[in-house]
């Protein structure tokens, strides 16, 4: 739980803001020197990382699979061993194919 200190006490001054466990929470409320924060104050700051995160995830993957979809597409042109090799890796020859090393 998250509180805020209204005196000093424990060696720091009033307004110093930590989370603690909620029984040490509720006993320092309870003694008037702490108050509880209504408002988890990391959330924001959580929130915020994730959204960035999450939104970079999404456009390199967004780019990968495009790029792979084009490659795809541009293997079906092709013609019967040349897409083999394009999907296999292996080694065509005159329309055998064998796996690369």
């Amino acid at each position: 739980m998250f509180v805020e200190l209204v005196k000093e006490s424990m060696g720091q001054k009033a307004g110093y803001r930590f989370d603690t466990d909620e029984a040490i929470a509720k006993a320092l409320i309870a003694t008037g020197q702490a108050k509880q924060i209504e408002n988890d104050p990391l959330a924001p700051v959580i929130a915020k990382s994730m959204e960035s995160m999450l939104s970079s995830i999404t456009n390199t993957l967004n780019t990968t699979l495009e790029a792979t979809l084009k490659e795809f597409a541009n293997a079906q042109g092709k013609s019967l061993a040349q897409c083999r090799q394009f999907m296999t890796g292996a080694i065509c020859f005159r329309e055998r194919c064998f796996l690369g090393a």
